[in-house]
Protein backbone atom coordinates (compact mmCIF):
# COMPACT_ATOMS: atom_id res chain seq x y z
CA UNK A 1 0.00 0.00 0.00
CA UNK A 2 1.09 4.01 -0.44
CA UNK A 3 2.58 5.80 2.60
CA UNK A 4 1.35 5.01 5.86
CA UNK A 5 -0.86 7.78 7.74
CA UNK A 6 1.86 9.01 10.45
CA UNK A 7 4.65 8.35 7.59
CA UNK A 8 6.33 11.23 5.68
CA UNK A 9 7.52 11.16 2.57
CA UNK A 10 10.98 11.25 3.25
CA UNK A 11 10.13 7.77 5.52
CA UNK A 12 8.37 6.39 2.69
CA UNK A 13 11.10 6.75 0.16
CA UNK A 14 13.99 5.33 2.37
CA UNK A 15 11.39 2.44 3.33
CA UNK A 16 10.14 1.75 -0.04
CA UNK A 17 12.11 2.92 -3.06
CA UNK A 18 15.24 3.40 -1.76
CA UNK A 19 15.60 -0.31 -1.15
CA UNK A 20 15.37 -1.00 -4.67
CA UNK A 21 17.56 1.60 -6.16
CA UNK A 22 19.16 5.48 -5.95
CA UNK A 23 17.64 5.91 -8.97
CA UNK A 24 14.52 4.04 -8.77
CA UNK A 25 10.88 5.68 -10.52
CA UNK A 26 7.51 4.14 -10.94
CA UNK A 27 6.68 6.55 -12.79
CA UNK A 28 8.64 4.97 -15.72
CA UNK A 29 6.96 1.95 -15.30
CA UNK A 30 3.26 2.91 -14.37
CA UNK A 31 2.72 6.00 -15.92
CA UNK A 32 2.79 7.47 -19.70
CA UNK A 33 1.57 10.59 -21.48
CA UNK A 34 1.53 9.77 -24.78
CA UNK A 35 -0.01 12.33 -28.14
CA UNK A 36 -0.67 9.88 -30.51
CA UNK A 37 -1.37 12.34 -33.05
CA UNK A 38 2.33 12.55 -33.64
CA UNK A 39 3.34 9.71 -32.24
CA UNK A 40 5.38 10.80 -28.85
CA UNK A 41 5.46 9.60 -25.27
CA UNK A 42 6.84 10.57 -22.02
CA UNK A 43 6.39 8.96 -18.56
CA UNK A 44 6.89 12.29 -16.92
CA UNK A 45 6.85 16.19 -17.34
CA UNK A 46 10.15 16.47 -16.84
CA UNK A 47 11.80 15.05 -19.41
CA UNK A 48 11.10 15.38 -23.06
CA UNK A 49 8.61 13.36 -25.09
CA UNK A 50 10.52 11.25 -27.81
CA UNK A 51 9.69 9.69 -30.55
CA UNK A 52 7.89 5.93 -30.64
CA UNK A 53 9.73 4.68 -33.80
CA UNK A 54 6.66 3.16 -35.99
CA UNK A 55 8.61 -0.41 -35.77
CA UNK A 56 8.47 -0.59 -32.48
CA UNK A 57 4.25 -0.26 -32.95
CA UNK A 58 4.03 -2.81 -36.00
CA UNK A 59 5.52 -5.43 -33.28
CA UNK A 60 4.17 -4.19 -30.51
CA UNK A 61 1.14 -2.34 -29.82
CA UNK A 62 1.85 -1.47 -26.64
CA UNK A 63 5.03 0.12 -27.86
CA UNK A 64 2.73 3.42 -27.29
CA UNK A 65 4.37 3.12 -23.82
CA UNK A 66 6.72 0.50 -23.79
CA UNK A 67 8.93 1.74 -26.23
CA UNK A 68 12.69 0.78 -26.26
CA UNK A 69 13.98 4.04 -24.92
CA UNK A 70 11.63 3.77 -21.98
CA UNK A 71 13.04 0.22 -21.28
CA UNK A 72 16.48 1.32 -20.90
CA UNK A 73 15.36 4.24 -18.95
CA UNK A 74 13.90 1.40 -16.37
CA UNK A 75 17.17 -0.62 -17.05
CA UNK A 76 19.05 1.93 -15.80
CA UNK A 77 16.75 2.92 -12.60
CA UNK A 78 16.81 -1.26 -11.39
CA UNK A 79 20.53 -0.59 -11.24
CA UNK A 80 21.01 2.13 -9.49
CA UNK A 81 22.11 4.49 -12.80
CA UNK A 82 20.44 7.77 -12.80
CA UNK A 83 18.80 8.40 -16.30
CA UNK A 84 20.39 11.92 -17.69
CA UNK A 85 16.86 12.24 -18.94
CA UNK A 86 15.53 12.48 -15.47
CA UNK A 87 18.27 15.19 -14.24
CA UNK A 88 15.41 17.79 -12.59
CA UNK A 89 15.00 14.95 -9.76
CA UNK A 90 18.40 14.73 -9.75
CA UNK A 91 19.26 18.49 -9.35
CA UNK A 92 16.94 18.08 -6.71
CA UNK A 93 17.82 15.49 -4.59
CA UNK A 94 21.98 16.40 -4.92
CA UNK A 95 20.96 19.98 -3.39
CA UNK A 96 19.98 18.86 -0.19
CA UNK A 97 20.72 14.78 1.23
CA UNK A 98 16.74 14.44 2.72
CA UNK A 99 15.35 16.74 -0.52
CA UNK A 100 12.38 15.01 -1.51
CA UNK A 101 11.61 15.31 -5.40
CA UNK A 102 9.09 14.66 -7.52
CA UNK A 103 10.26 11.24 -8.18
CA UNK A 104 8.74 9.84 -4.96
CA UNK A 105 5.79 11.68 -5.80
CA UNK A 106 5.36 9.79 -8.72
CA UNK A 107 5.81 6.93 -7.13
CA UNK A 108 3.88 7.16 -4.00
CA UNK A 109 0.51 6.90 -5.64
CA UNK A 110 1.44 2.88 -6.74
CA UNK A 111 1.02 0.17 -4.10
CA UNK A 112 3.85 -1.56 -2.81
CA UNK A 113 3.49 -4.79 -4.41
CA UNK A 114 3.01 -3.42 -7.82
CA UNK A 115 6.68 -1.17 -7.11
CA UNK A 116 8.24 -4.32 -6.11
CA UNK A 117 6.76 -6.48 -9.15
CA UNK A 118 8.39 -3.72 -11.60
CA UNK A 119 11.73 -3.68 -10.03
CA UNK A 120 11.78 -7.78 -10.05
CA UNK A 121 10.84 -7.69 -13.75
CA UNK A 122 12.83 -8.10 -16.86
CA UNK A 123 13.70 -4.52 -18.01
CA UNK A 124 12.85 -5.29 -21.39
CA UNK A 125 9.24 -7.01 -20.30
CA UNK A 126 5.96 -4.48 -21.41
CA UNK A 127 4.32 -3.09 -18.51
CA UNK A 128 0.92 -2.27 -18.44
CA UNK A 129 -0.03 1.26 -17.60
CA UNK A 130 -2.17 2.09 -14.14
CA UNK A 131 -2.22 5.76 -14.35
CA UNK A 132 -2.33 7.28 -18.37
CA UNK A 133 -3.10 10.84 -20.36
CA UNK A 134 -3.42 10.42 -23.63
CA UNK A 135 -4.35 12.79 -26.55
CA UNK A 136 -5.81 11.75 -29.48
CA UNK A 137 -5.21 14.72 -31.73
CA UNK A 138 -4.48 18.51 -31.85
CA UNK A 139 -7.99 19.43 -32.94
CA UNK A 140 -8.74 22.58 -30.87
CA UNK A 141 -10.93 25.68 -31.43
CA UNK A 142 -9.42 27.86 -29.50
CA UNK A 143 -5.33 29.74 -29.59
CA UNK A 144 -5.03 30.36 -25.83
CA UNK A 145 -1.93 32.24 -25.47
CA UNK A 146 -0.10 30.43 -23.59
CA UNK A 147 -0.02 27.26 -26.13
CA UNK A 148 0.87 26.28 -29.60
CA UNK A 149 0.11 25.47 -32.85
CA UNK A 150 1.41 21.67 -31.62
CA UNK A 151 -1.56 21.39 -29.53
CA UNK A 152 -3.99 23.67 -32.04
CA UNK A 153 -5.85 23.64 -35.04
CA UNK A 154 -6.76 27.06 -34.46
CA UNK A 155 -2.78 27.98 -34.20
CA UNK A 156 -1.75 26.66 -37.13
CA UNK A 157 -4.59 27.91 -39.18
CA UNK A 158 -4.17 31.64 -38.00
CA UNK A 159 0.08 31.00 -38.51
CA UNK A 160 -0.58 29.27 -41.81
CA UNK A 161 -3.03 32.06 -42.90
CA UNK A 162 -1.23 35.33 -41.43
CA UNK A 163 2.44 33.73 -41.26
CA UNK A 164 4.81 33.51 -38.06
CA UNK A 165 3.79 36.38 -35.13
CA UNK A 166 6.24 38.87 -35.57
CA UNK A 167 7.95 41.28 -32.46
CA UNK A 168 7.28 38.41 -29.60
CA UNK A 169 9.84 36.91 -27.77
CA UNK A 170 9.43 32.88 -27.95
CA UNK A 171 11.35 29.93 -26.36
CA UNK A 172 13.41 27.68 -28.13
CA UNK A 173 10.93 25.80 -29.28
CA UNK A 174 9.79 28.77 -31.19
CA UNK A 175 5.90 28.28 -30.23
CA UNK A 176 4.96 31.75 -32.16
CA UNK A 177 6.79 30.92 -35.46
CA UNK A 178 5.73 27.54 -36.46
CA UNK A 179 2.15 25.79 -37.95
CA UNK A 180 3.04 22.48 -36.16
CA UNK A 181 2.62 20.11 -39.05
CA UNK A 182 4.74 17.73 -37.88
CA UNK A 183 2.01 16.93 -34.33
CA UNK A 184 -0.33 16.10 -37.50
CA UNK A 185 1.17 13.73 -39.93
CA UNK A 186 -1.55 11.52 -40.39
CA UNK A 187 -5.10 12.51 -42.27
CA UNK A 188 -7.76 10.86 -40.13
CA UNK A 189 -7.44 7.84 -37.11
CA UNK A 190 -7.92 4.74 -40.38
CA UNK A 191 -4.54 6.39 -41.17
CA UNK A 192 -2.93 6.30 -37.94
CA UNK A 193 -0.78 3.35 -36.56
CA UNK A 194 -0.35 4.82 -33.02
CA UNK A 195 -4.52 5.62 -32.85
CA UNK A 196 -4.74 1.92 -34.07
CA UNK A 197 -2.49 0.62 -31.32
CA UNK A 198 -4.07 2.05 -28.52
CA UNK A 199 -7.53 0.99 -29.26
CA UNK A 200 -5.72 -2.52 -30.12
CA UNK A 201 -3.79 -2.49 -26.48
CA UNK A 202 -7.32 -1.36 -25.00
CA UNK A 203 -8.83 -3.91 -26.07
CA UNK A 204 -6.92 -6.48 -24.72
CA UNK A 205 -5.47 -5.60 -21.32
CA UNK A 206 -5.06 -1.82 -21.30
CA UNK A 207 -8.52 -1.12 -19.88
CA UNK A 208 -8.53 -3.44 -17.26
CA UNK A 209 -5.38 -2.41 -15.75
CA UNK A 210 -5.76 1.34 -15.65
CA UNK A 211 -6.81 3.08 -12.48
CA UNK A 212 -6.89 6.22 -14.11
CA UNK A 213 -6.90 7.73 -17.84
CA UNK A 214 -7.25 11.28 -18.43
CA UNK A 215 -8.19 12.82 -22.18
CA UNK A 216 -6.10 15.73 -23.35
CA UNK A 217 -5.92 17.49 -26.50
CA UNK A 218 -6.40 19.87 -28.51
CA UNK A 219 -9.80 19.93 -27.40
CA UNK A 220 -11.13 16.74 -26.27
CA UNK A 221 -14.94 17.13 -26.95
CA UNK A 222 -14.16 17.83 -30.46
CA UNK A 223 -12.16 14.28 -31.31
CA UNK A 224 -14.45 11.76 -32.02
CA UNK A 225 -12.17 8.94 -30.03
CA UNK A 226 -13.59 10.46 -26.38
CA UNK A 227 -17.22 9.69 -27.78
CA UNK A 228 -15.96 6.29 -28.61
CA UNK A 229 -14.16 5.52 -25.37
CA UNK A 230 -17.65 7.37 -23.62
CA UNK A 231 -19.56 4.69 -25.63
CA UNK A 232 -17.04 1.97 -24.73
CA UNK A 233 -17.39 2.77 -21.06
CA UNK A 234 -21.37 2.42 -21.76
CA UNK A 235 -21.71 -0.74 -23.68
CA UNK A 236 -18.82 -3.38 -22.46
CA UNK A 237 -19.65 -6.17 -21.18
CA UNK A 238 -17.07 -6.17 -18.14
CA UNK A 239 -16.58 -2.60 -17.17
CA UNK A 240 -13.43 -1.39 -15.14
CA UNK A 241 -15.18 -0.28 -12.10
CA UNK A 242 -12.43 0.76 -10.55
CA UNK A 243 -11.54 3.36 -13.31
CA UNK A 244 -11.31 7.05 -12.70
CA UNK A 245 -12.34 8.93 -15.85
CA UNK A 246 -10.64 12.70 -16.56
CA UNK A 247 -11.65 14.94 -19.36
CA UNK A 248 -9.27 18.10 -19.86
CA UNK A 249 -11.65 20.65 -21.53
CA UNK A 250 -11.75 24.40 -22.25
CA UNK A 251 -15.91 23.83 -22.44
CA UNK A 252 -16.00 26.47 -24.92
CA UNK A 253 -17.51 23.85 -28.03
CA UNK A 254 -20.32 24.68 -29.75
CA UNK A 255 -23.28 23.69 -28.40
CA UNK A 256 -24.48 20.43 -30.00
CA UNK A 257 -21.25 18.92 -28.40
CA UNK A 258 -21.34 20.15 -25.34
CA UNK A 259 -24.64 18.70 -24.66
CA UNK A 260 -23.68 15.47 -26.29
CA UNK A 261 -20.83 15.43 -23.67
CA UNK A 262 -23.34 16.21 -20.78
CA UNK A 263 -25.88 13.31 -21.95
CA UNK A 264 -22.98 10.51 -22.28
CA UNK A 265 -21.49 11.96 -18.91
CA UNK A 266 -24.19 11.57 -16.89
CA UNK A 267 -25.41 7.87 -18.41
CA UNK A 268 -21.72 6.82 -17.53
CA UNK A 269 -22.22 8.59 -13.87
CA UNK A 270 -25.95 6.85 -13.40
CA UNK A 271 -24.48 3.61 -14.61
CA UNK A 272 -21.63 3.19 -12.15
CA UNK A 273 -19.56 1.48 -14.67
CA UNK A 274 -16.53 3.50 -13.28
CA UNK A 275 -15.13 4.52 -9.84
CA UNK A 276 -15.39 8.10 -11.06
CA UNK A 277 -15.14 11.08 -13.97
CA UNK A 278 -13.11 14.47 -13.51
CA UNK A 279 -13.42 17.43 -15.98
CA UNK A 280 -10.58 19.68 -15.60
CA UNK A 281 -10.78 22.65 -17.65
CA UNK A 282 -8.47 25.13 -18.72
CA UNK A 283 -10.34 28.68 -17.64
CA UNK A 284 -7.01 29.88 -15.78
CA UNK A 285 -8.58 33.45 -15.21
CA UNK A 286 -12.27 35.26 -15.66
CA UNK A 287 -13.18 38.48 -17.62
CA UNK A 288 -10.91 40.57 -19.37
CA UNK A 289 -7.79 38.52 -18.90
CA UNK A 290 -9.68 34.99 -19.67
CA UNK A 291 -10.98 36.75 -23.13
CA UNK A 292 -7.41 38.31 -23.90
CA UNK A 293 -5.63 34.73 -23.16
CA UNK A 294 -7.97 32.80 -25.32
CA UNK A 295 -8.20 35.01 -27.99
Amino acid sequence: MPAKKDESLLQYRERIIDPKSESFCGAKWFNATTWLGSGTTASCHHPPAHKIPLEEVEENYTAIHNTKHKKEMRRQMQIGKRPAECDYCWKMEDMKKDAVSDRTFKTIIYTDEELQAAYNADWNANTNLKTFEIAFDRTCNLACSYCNASFSTTWAKDINKHGPYENLVSDGAGAFKHNGDWAAPYNDDADNPYIQAFWKWWDNGLADSLDEIRITGGEPLMSKDTFRMMDWILETEEPNTELLLGINTNFCVEDKLFDRFIEKAQAILDSGRISKLEVYTSAEAFGSKAEYIRD
